[in-house]
């Protein structure tokens, strides 16, 4: 079969490259994450330490330093993980795991698209994609883009990274919301009063902005923020 088949290539080449290994290790972290496990409670499920862990995670331990194609097979075994998926990225990455009590729920990690920025010809950006996140539980139809200046700084930073629902218009005043007001893309707070509408920023060196209808462009909304550390 054709997992097995990928899972034996690995164990007999007995090495990847670090870049592999940290994509592995990021679709590790994502399925802990996503069943809200720590690093002790997943490892121990599969023979691994927290400490073993945290290196696959960080890409810092590989096949080649002991960790071994089995663990990865554990992994895929023990928390419902398309093996294929896992090693490649490529394939079903749904996943299944006890994430209350003795109840099983099925999570979709979807790839989301991180984009270098956001073009006038938007929504199509293909040629603008550098990277992939994959996240549990989010509309396909979001794309991921890095925070451009600090107009909603401390809350978000420059290089910190937000999620955007491009379906999500219709904003309630206090989200955030991802504008375009004449030639400029802008990253504020929307407010609304009476028939008054604010876009407003985090950063008080900032202005606020006030605007009707005509005058911008509601591109979607932030629904989640990654901050960088």
């Amino acid at each position: 079969m054709m997992r097995d088949y990928i899972a034996d290539l690995v164990t007999v080449k007995r090495w990847v490259s670090n870049m592999v290994m940290k994509e592995i290790g990021r679709r590790i972290k994502q399925i802990r994450i996503a069943l809200g496990l720590t690093q002790a409670e997943f490892g121990s499920k599969v023979g691994l330490s927290a400490g073993t862990l945290s290196g696959i995670e960080q890409g810092k331990r590989g096949v080649k330093k002991g960790v071994g194609v089995e663990a990865l097979k554990r992994i895929a075994q023990v928390y419902g993980v398309d093996l294929n998926w896992l090693i490649t990225g490529r394939g079903q990455s749904e996943i299944v795991g006890e994430a209350k009590g003795r109840y099983q729920t099925r999570i979709k990690i979807r790839p989301i698209p991180l984009i270098s920025h956001l073009p006038p010809t938007y929504p199509k950006f293909d040629e603008l994609i550098v990277d992939y996140l994959y996240l549990p539980g989010v509309d396909p139809n979001c794309f991921a883009l890095k925070v451009w200046d600090q107009s909603m700084s401390p809350e978000l930073n420059p290089d910190d990274i937000i999620i955007v629902n491009p379906r999500r218009r219709s904003l309630r005043s206090g989200e955030i919301g991802l504008f375009r007001v004449g030639g400029d893309l802008l990253l504020r707070y929307y407010y609304t009063q009476k028939d008054l509408i604010f876009l407003r920023p985090r950063n008080l060196k900032y202005p606020p902005l006030l605007v009707n209808k005509r005058e911008f462009t509601v591109l979607g909304r932030v629904i989640v923020k990654i901050v960088s550390l």
